[in-house]
Parts: C-alpha cells; structure tokens; sequence
C-alpha cells in the first residue's frame, strides 16, 4: 500500500526515550533504528521525526498513550482518532474540529 503510486502520507513521532532506552538486544535495536532511518529517506511519504527530551511540553500535554488519528482524501470522510489502552482501544470520529463522538454513534448525512 505505502509503495503504490499516491500512497497514503504516514507520520509518526517517536520519543527520545523510546531510542535511547533499547527494549531489546543493543544488535536488534540498531536494526530497527537502521531500518526506520532507511524508510525515513526512500519514502518521501513516510515521515518520522523524533521528541527530543529537552522539549518543552506547556501545561503537561503529553498523551498519556499510543494513539493514531486518521484522515481521508475524501472530504465526506471523517477524522478517525484511536487510543491504545491497557485494557482495549478506544476509537472516536469528529464531524468537526473539536467534536468527538464515540464510535458507535451515528452519522448524520
């Protein structure tokens, strides 16, 4: 999907303390962060950035966990966020700005 002409963009930012602390073997983290960098240059779609540790976050922002927010090409489509959560994933759309709505409510058209 990502190799297909007008691949969909993907962005991810990655915190400091996620390459610098290895969760893994010294060999297999380096190859990971070998293999992100190499996708970071071959793909102009893919970008990846990083969190330094000295920046600096105002009133606490920083999300307590993982989470995605999706946007379509279709403007009829919405924004789609996700959490990742201990227990299970939360999934909202937003009609717009600033309105969440839990995933099973419906769509007015």
């Amino acid at each position: 999907m990502y190799r297909e002409t007008g691949p969909p963009r993907y962005e991810v930012v990655i915190d400091e303390l996620a390459i610098r602390r290895y969760a893994a073997q010294a060999e297999v983290v380096g190859k990971q962060i070998d293999h992100l960098l190499l996708l970071g240059h071959e793909r102009t779609n893919i970008i990846i950035r990083a969190l330094p540790f000295t920046a600096r976050i105002d009133a606490q922002m920083v999300p307590r966990s993982a989470f995605s927010i999706y946007s379509y090409r279709d403007p009829d489509d919405p924004v789609v966020f996700a959490v990742d959560i201990i227990t299970s994933d939360l999934g909202h759309h937003a009609e717009r700005p600033g309105e969440l709505l839990p995933p099973t409510a419906s769509r007015p058209r």
